[in-house]
């Protein structure tokens, strides 16, 4: 896992020079501290700062091919590099390492643009080409690893994070309305565009080759298509068992020490089974707990599993003065305004799992391939009650869930009864409605932006899928939005600011394929969503760890923003510098605070978002760094 950059110039009468390179190195250290090395050459330059896993002594970055006509630098790990490497070896192709790096150079030059189709792994890569004088940059089919790019007329910079982009001044520190108004929205900015004019994101699943004069991007994978087996329950469990276990086998590849996030949640707790079961040894496992708030603390649900499986079990109590005051760090590792509490102890465990392993595996993914999430089951029965008559559902609505629910959440609910899945699902992270949208925005930024977009760019997704069912729709659209924008954004960056390399096996692409083809049915049943997965994690847990109801790294914001933190956020948000950016509507903002302080209703949510927001604006657009 390391950190990867770069720049591209066609202008021959401009020079790309080391200082530039170390510049954008500089905001990608920490990704890498291990070692760092650079290839500077007339029109290009790439860098790579080095968090060492694999051949420890021989893995050194920027790796050239054999008559040094082509150079790489690389983020990731491939899984199945040894195969690959092998039939390489048998074609004549001559290695100087034993890295994964190096097979990904060689298998470009046996199979072009078309190597990525053979990686197995998460990945994020550039491959400069002398004798083309071309770039080519690639990342995972997830997107696991981050990849962002800022593209001019005649060059091209590159950047495993957006602040190194920053740090070379080809983006001026403008925000990109269109943006903001997705993550007020859903809580994160859907890609390729990002919070900063100018600069993008490098899609999931697509590679983008440069040659002067232009760029040409191209989509390699996708599972839009996989259709839905008709296999029987008991081969479909097999064949899900076999693939989850292969996942998590071939992720424990290493010369480092390992360990494993334990919430005590389903999802984790099966990856320390078959940790345990694979190695035969005590699994060193994390996880957070919070001061005087035991409701949203799972310290007891991981000690029960970690005592299950005899872990080196290690906590971290997360205190409402702790939050704050990392908060401003998380922004600037995070480089783009995600909403997303559990950033915090994210890092905070990360930097406490430092002490004692350099990677680490995590359940993320296992919800939005096998349906995990309440929201699921509440959309799919909304679908439903849609199919009943209408004069039936106008009179339930007229007597019983008007009354019971027009005040709730700025009658967000009431909404969702009237309106197509595709308008009412957003994505998992999706929380603020166009009538709640219409209070906060200033009359200037409402005009300035198509408040339809979010819409828009969400509907691609769904017109890509039209014949799944509610379930397989939503599934498909948060494995291609809320977790690529989101979850693994929050879990790239807050491992990597730490020098932790996180590996999730629930996204082996393989293993995404087939749950893909599972019918709707073997995941959510008789109300249990994941019924399929939970029947194997009772091979390996309790039944109470596997039933329980689903919780995550849960933080107690909600709670501390009505008391520790209550101050702090309406300091902040109401502050002269907040009010004048002429984005929002202050007024409104101080009703929320008051309402949701008064707890009369819960705001956290939207405070949260908010508050990430202008500490995002100070640091990136500000330069409050």
């Amino acid at each position: 896992m390391c950190g990867i950059c770069g720049i591209v110039c066609y202008d021959e009468s401009i020079r790309v020079n080391q200082e530039l390179v170390e510049r954008m190195m500089l905001g990608i250290k920490h990704r890498g501290p291990d070692d760092c090395g650079l290839y500077v050459k007339k029109i290009v330059g790439l860098g790579h700062t080095r968090l060492s896993i694999i051949d420890l002594k021989g893995g050194r970055q920027p790796i050239f091919n054999e008559d040094q006509s082509m150079c790489i630098v690389f983020n990731g790990e491939i899984y199945n590099y040894l195969e690959l490497r092998n039939d390489l070896v048998q074609k004549g192709h001559i290695f100087g390492t034993r890295s994964d790096t190096e097979v990904i150079l060689h298998l470009y030059e046996d199979k072009g643009e078309r190597c990525v189709e053979y990686l197995r792994g998460m990945f994020a890569f550039a491959i400069w080409d002398s004798k083309a004088r071309s770039l080519f940059l690639a990342r995972d089919r997830l997107g696991i690893k981050p990849l962002y790019y800022d593209l001019r007329p005649k060059s091209l910079a590159f950047s495993s994070e957006l602040k190194s982009l920053l740090e070379i001044g080809m983006s001026s520190r403008e925000l990109n309305l269109v943006a903001a108004d997705h993550y007020f929205t859903l809580n994160y900015t859907i890609g390729p565009q990002t919070a900063i004019q100018g600069i993008e994101k490098l899609m999931p699943g697509h590679t983008l080759l440069m040659r002067e004069p232009g760029i040409r991007l191209n989509e390699y994978w996708d599972f839009a298509e996989v259709a839905e087996l008709g296999d029987p329950f008991d081969a479909c469990y097999s064949k899900m068992k076999e693939l989850i276990e292969e996942a998590v086998r071939i992720r424990l590849m290493s010369e480092v020490p390992l360990g494993a996030f334990l919430s005590g949640g389903v999802d984790s707790s099966v990856i320390v089974g078959i940790m345990t079961m694979l190695t035969g040894k005590p699994v060193k496992t994390f996880t957070v707990g919070y001061e005087n708030a035991e409701a949203d603390s799972e310290l007891k649900y991981a000690k029960k599993v970690a005592k299950h499986f005899d872990c080196e079990h290690h906590e971290f109590i997360l205190k409402p003065k702790n939050f704050m005051d990392i908060i401003k760090k998380v922004v600037w590792h995070l480089d783009e305004p995600i909403a997303e509490y559990a950033a915090v102890p994210l890092l905070l465990l990360s930097e406490l799992a430092k002490q004692h392993v350099t990677v680490m595996l995590s359940g993320e993914g296992a919800d939005e391939i096998f349906a995990g999430y309440p929201i699921y089951r509440y959309m799919n029965q909304i679908e439903l009650y849609r199919r009943a008559p209408e004069r039936l559902r106008k009179a339930f609505e007229k007597c019983i869930a008007g009354p019971l629910l027009r005040n709730k959440r700025e009658g967000k609910y009431l909404d969702w009864l009237s309106t197509s899945l595709e308008e009412r699902y957003l994505g998992n992270g999706s929380y603020l409605t166009a009538r709640m949208k219409n209070r906060l925005y200033s009359e200037d930024f409402f005009a300035s932006v198509n408040t339809s977009e979010p819409y828009d760019a969400i509907g691609k997704y769904y017109r890509k899928i039209p014949n799944r069912d509610a379930i397989g729709k939503m599934l498909y659209l948060d494995t291609k939005t809320w977790l690529p924008e989101d979850l693994l954004i929050k879990a790239d960056k807050m491992t990597m600011a730490a020098a932790i390399e996180l590996r999730v096996p629930f996204l082996d692409h393989k293993l995404v394929e087939y749950a893909a083809s599972l019918p709707a049915g073997m995941k959510v049943r008789n109300f249990e969503s994941k019924y399929i997965f939970k029947r194997y994690a009772e091979e390996l847990l309790p039944r109470d760890i596997v039933y329980r109801p689903k919780k995550g790294f849960p933080v107690p914001v909600k709670k501390w923003l009505r008391q520790e933190l209550n101050t702090t956020a309406q300091e902040l948000l109401l502050d002269k510098r907040t009010r004048e950016r002429g984005l929002l509507n202050s007024k409104y903002i101080e009703s929320m605070l008051n309402q949701h302080i008064a707890g009369k209703e819960d705001f956290s949510k939207n405070i949260w978002n908010l508050l990430v927001f202008e500490i995002w604006m100070r640091t990136f657009i500000d330069g409050d760094l």
